[in-house]
């Protein structure tokens, strides 16, 4: 995160109900580097406590921001709605206590 903002750009990541899309931008002259560190998120993962625990506050605010969000109320209900063998009926997004 600090490589990319340091050099134009940001880098972050949204989950549909089919797909997860990373994305990062940032200068020309940066790019090479900057999709090097984006690839060795997948070829070699760091897990530290600190980042689990940054990325579950993270999950828990945009959980507690849905709340109020009435498209969300919709697709609960579509979910809660589907035949319980259905994708649809699966768990969709989580807080500090499903975590």
């Amino acid at each position: 995160m600090d490589y990319m903002s340091n050099h134009g750009g940001m880098c972050n990541a949204f989950t549909s109900l089919t797909e997860t899309n990373y994305h990062f931008k940032c200068s020309n002259e940066a790019f090479e580097e900057g999709l090097d560190r984006i690839a060795q998120f997948f070829i070699a993962p760091k897990f530290s406590a600190e980042s689990a625990e940054k990325e579950v506050n993270a999950v828990d605010s945009e959980f507690n921001m849905s709340l109020q969000n009435d498209s969300w109320h919709f697709f609960n209900l579509l979910m809660n709605l589907a035949e319980d063998d259905s994708n649809l009926h699966r768990f969709m997004c989580g807080n500090k206590a499903t975590l």
